[in-house]
């Protein structure tokens, strides 16, 4: 599932599940994290390189795998610890990790490469963090990069699940570097071989119709408030195609799921990475818990449906009743991630 290379001075991690859409198992997260620890002392490897087979560099975690997972065993702790254990690591690596983004990028793998150096885009990328829509979280410490973004964008992404092409994704500074996809090969020939430099390689990317980009005011009007009942009465406060479109799109999605994200990324603001992760194992714990995580990823992503049935069934008066999910003190929590 993952392929493991060192050519000249270069660690390559090559994921190779792509039917799976190169989706994260416990195996998968391990295997890297074991790897990395073992480059990171290794004096003859001076970067990292992560790619993919297929038409995804990974689409996430293996979400379906969690929820059929016997109720007895302790997959959904290990799962999400290891996986944010990875993440941390990443976030702090030492040597220049650069991530080729041709294709799906969503939820566990943006975790694995948004924190490295250098993310390449090709035409082919859609990025996402589509959580809310299976009664989840935007996890592996997302919530720390997408509350800071500008104009309250990253609130709109991790509610809604906008997925991003590549012309947004490297207009929101979520990517660094855009080759064509017909050039990746010979640019990973030379980087690897040659350690010729991303810079030489880049190719002029060509502005795009982006929906996000052009309703930037509205996203900053509307999604301003880190309060879901708040947002939703903005965004009917104003009658036009986007707002409608927004309001459409957020009722399908998990009433819970979009109360708690709000609640998070306005906490995330005052946290660093580490104690992002740490809210985010805590939060994970609770979710997976709860029916409208098992029915969504069952309906979503199993039965490939999109009627799921949330409890609560709406956003009205749902901040009284997920106030005790946000209760925690940061520093009070169980640490998974040892300090630094």
């Amino acid at each position: 599932m993952i392929k493991f290379d060192e050519i000249n001075n270069t660690g390559i991690i090559t994921l190779q599940r792509p039917k799976a859409l190169n989706a994260l198992n416990l195996e998968m997260i391990i295997d890297i994290k074991e790897k990395l620890i073992f480059w990171k002392s290794k004096d003859s490897i001076h970067k990292i390189l992560i790619k993919s087979e297929g038409k995804a560099f990974c689409a996430g975690g293996d979400i379906k795998a969690i929820c059929l997972a016997d109720t007895t065993s302790n997959l959904r702790e290990d799962f999400f610890k290891e996986e944010y254990k990875l993440n941390n690591m990443i976030f702090s690596y030492p040597k220049i990790i650069t991530s080729i983004w041709d294709g799906i990028v969503m939820g566990g793998g943006v975790g694995i490469s948004l924190y490295g150096k250098n993310r390449i885009i090709t035409e082919k990328t859609m990025l996402g963090m589509p959580e809310s829509a299976i009664g989840f979280i935007p996890d592996v410490g997302s919530s720390y990069i997408l509350s800071r973004m500008e104009d309250s964008v990253g609130l709109y992404l991790g509610l809604t699940g906008y997925v991003l092409n590549h012309f947004e994704t490297y207009k929101l500074k979520l990517g660094n570097y855009f080759i064509l996809n017909k050039n990746i090969k010979n640019f990973e020939y030379e980087y690897i071989y040659n350690n010729s430099s991303i810079e030489d390689h880049q190719n002029q990317i060509t502005e795009t119709e982006s929906n996000i980009i052009n309703n930037s005011k509205l996203i900053e009007k509307h999604f301003c408030s880190f309060d879901i009942e708040e947002i939703f009465k903005s965004l009917k406060s104003e009658k036009n195609s986007f707002t409608n479109e927004t309001i459409n799109h957020l009722i399908n999605r998990c009433p819970t799921s979009l109360a708690l994200t709000c609640k998070m990324f306005d906490k995330a603001k005052k946290l660093n990475f580490r104690q992002c992760l740490e809210m985010d194992f805590y939060l994970s714990q609770l979710m997976i818990q709860r029916d409208d995580f098992n029915n969504g990823v069952t309906e979503v992503l199993i039965n490939k449906k999109k009627n799921t049935k949330w409890n609560p069934s709406s956003t009205v008066n749902i901040n009284k009743k997920i106030n005790n999910y946000l209760t925690f003190d940061i520093n009070e929590l169980d640490m998974i991630i040892e300090k630094q």
